[in-house]
């Protein structure tokens, strides 16, 4: 398969609920959309299941400027969104906490832990995870992906997704057993899950957030999953191009 193609997958859950409906939907493939991907000319699979929307309500409107004070460590610029101050970091920065107004290297955050856990598919848990160039490099780009994004009014959150060692260790499990079948699937996610292979995460990262049917939310995307108020953390596993994000 040329790694000119790309494929993506994105999938919403959002309550005990919803998840049983949106399993059943996604059984049945009765909401499936295929479509070809105008920017590389390859085709794109995207499962169209409802999702409920966020809400943005209880953002107040100040008269000062938040961004006052804040020099995002000398490693980034703040700017002001709907949901507050957030700093955009520089390249080979990240936030250093929830609050998006600190900027510090992304091997400070983007960080190995212990698990328990299968990471590579060989059928043996692993004692410990420890992530790739290529999954703190995506990390890196969610998050400035973010904090510099142009909502256009819609509901959409700019703050940091933190970074879940054990969801990443899901993930690049999850990578490789797509890599293995030759194609994408959803499973084993905490609350939402984008998928794709092709190419490299700037790649990637651009398909998710321009490529067909990627509107603001509260739509159902790829997009929207990075950019939901109603996420606070996402694990990233790379296996070659083939790459999977949970958000929780």
């Amino acid at each position: 398969m040329s790694k000119n193609i790309i494929l993506l997958f994105v999938i919403f859950i959002f309550s005990l609920t919803a998840c049983s409906t949106v399993e059943e939907v996604r059984d049945t493939g009765s909401t499936d959309t295929f479509l070809k991907d105008v920017f590389t000319g390859s085709d794109s699979f995207y499962d169209t299941s409802e999702a409920g929307s966020d809400s943005l309500s209880d953002i107040s409107i100040s008269d000062t400027n938040p961004c006052d004070g804040v020099n995002c460590s000398g490693h980034g610029r703040c700017v002001v969104q709907r949901d507050g101050a957030v700093c955009i970091c520089d390249k080979g920065y990240s936030p250093g906490d929830s609050s998006g107004l600190t900027c510090v290297p992304t091997s400070q955050v983007c960080v190995g832990g212990p698990i328990d856990y299968d990471v590579d598919n060989d059928g043996k848990n692993d004692s410990w995870f420890e992530p790739n160039e290529w999954e703190c490099l995506m990390y890196e780009l969610v998050n400035r992906t973010r904090a510099s994004h142009n909502d256009e009014g819609t509901p959409e959150c700019h703050k940091p997704l933190l970074w879940s060692v054990e969801w990443s260790a899901h993930g690049r499990n999850h990578s490789y057993k797509m890599k293995d079948r030759g194609g994408l699937f959803h499973e084993d996610y905490p609350w939402g899950q984008n998928c794709a292979y092709g190419c490299d995460p700037a790649c990637e990262m651009n398909m998710y957030m321009n490529g067909p049917n990627e509107g603001h939310c509260d739509m159902l995307s790829h997009h929207c999953n990075i950019m939901r108020c109603g996420f606070t953390h996402i694990g990233i596993g790379y296996v070659d191009t083939w790459n999977t994000q949970n958000f929780y």
